[in-house]
């Protein structure tokens, strides 16, 4: 990656919003979300959107949309820089356990070669969403197949952080 941006700590009212969508399914509370990350966007870093070609997010394998009905980070940073939006730049090839449970090795070998990139990217800048940024060895894999396909940069926006990374 050639960067990261971090919007928010995962914890207190924001860990449990995000688990109440997650695990029960509470989509209802995604507009919130979505408003959060629009007002921390242009609240500190207003204009930046222009320096990246593309704008796209982690994808959520096919069985856990399906099961939650909808796709968590594409819901909260789909308003965030409309003309640059591209949902499906990359897609996942194979389904992959749950990483929370896992340690940063098992990770990184969990998500390897886990994407391909559906888009022409060669000479793209690249901003690249998450709703939570943990080891960051999902966007790490994200930004590698973005790389190795042309990307020139690939930039990683989480919308909140485990406090490892703060």
């Amino acid at each position: 990656m050639d960067g990261i941006i971090l919007l928010y700590k995962y914890q207190n009212q924001l860990q449990r919003l995000l688990q109440e969508i997650k695990f029960a399914k509470q989509a209802g509370l995604l507009p919130l979300l979505r408003e959060e990350v629009i007002w921390a966007w242009q609240e500190y870093f207003a204009g930046q959107e222009r320096h990246y070609d593309y704008v796209s997010c982690i994808p959520t394998s096919p069985e856990r949309r399906r099961q939650r009905g909808f796709d968590i980070p594409q819901e909260i940073f789909v308003a965030l820089a409309p003309a640059q939006w591209r949902p499906e730049l990359l897609t996942r090839v194979r389904r992959t356990l749950p990483l929370f449970e896992l340690d940063p090795q098992l990770r990184r070998e969990e998500v390897a070669g886990c994407f391909r990139v559906q888009a022409d990217v060669v000479g793209r800048k690249i901003l690249l969403c998450d709703d939570i940024y943990t080891s960051g060895s999902t966007m790490e894999e994200a930004a590698q197949t973005l790389k190795a396909a042309g990307a020139d940069r690939v930039v990683a926006l989480g919308f909140t952080a485990s406090k490892d990374n703060w």
